[in-house]
């Protein structure tokens, strides 16, 4: 029987989702409280929710076009993470997210960038809250599944770990002043764990001080949501 992974996030892991989760989501019952949800939870700013709640609402659907766009981003977010292809993922980025710190994480050796990891997000059933034109939450299933190897030749495994989640996407409307004129980028993201399977705590082998300061920077006193 599958039971949910108990033991503690580790610290420096726990310094990854400081960045990563630039807006707090609504509580969680206790019962259901994973450990990663408990540190997101300690690092989420409350301005930040109340300058997205304060926006001015227009229409809660999208528009088909809308829909497309946003899909697409939500797809390129989790492929470009499988891929390994930080480039692609620095494309879709708004400028909440500073690319160098937001990159320099995810693609840390200790963290998705590392070769001996494979991953693949499958994205469910999506819900999308139009905030108003500027602004749209994407509320997505997710699964996550990682695949560690023990060497680069791939051809034993060494752990395997899959995470079951609902996850926000924030995403906003930015001009690109190139021509281009109003684009969706996207710009947040925050996970709910469900559940996870198998040995997920030994996929990754942990990430250092080195963006510690930039955590901070990301994750405090900025508004995301109010045009700031």
């Amino acid at each position: 029987m599958t039971t949910v992974a108990s033991s503690p996030i580790p610290a420096d892991i726990k310094q990854m989702t400081d960045l990563i989760a630039p807006l707090p989501t609504e509580p969680v019952v206790a019962e259901t409280i994973h450990p990663i949800q408990e540190a997101l939870n300690e690092q989420a700013p409350k301005q930040k929710v109340d300058a997205f709640q304060e926006a001015p609402k227009t229409s809660s659907k999208i528009s088909f076009e809308d829909y497309l766009d946003l899909s697409e981003l939500a797809f390129e977010w989790g492929d470009s993470y499988d891929d390994k292809d930080w480039k692609r993922l620095e494309k879709i980025l708004a400028p909440e997210l500073n690319a160098a710190d937001f990159l320099g994480i995810m693609s840390h050796v200790g963290f998705v960038g590392d070769p001996l990891v494979h991953t693949q997000h499958f994205i469910g059933a999506s819900k999308w809250e139009k905030i108003n034109d500027e602004f749209v939450i994407g509320h997505h299933q997710l699964r996550a599944a990682h695949q560690r190897y023990t060497g680069p030749d791939k051809q034993t495994v060494e752990n395997k770990g899959h995470g079951h989640a609902t996850i926000k996407h924030w995403y906003r409307m930015i001009d690109m002043n190139d021509g281009r004129g109003k684009v969706w980028k996207f710009a947040g993201l925050r996970p709910r764990v469900r559940w996870n399977e198998f040995e997920f705590d030994k996929i990754f082998k942990g990430y250092g001080d080195e963006h510690k300061d930039a955590y901070h920077e990301q994750t405090t006193d900025k508004e995301l949501f109010n045009g700031e």
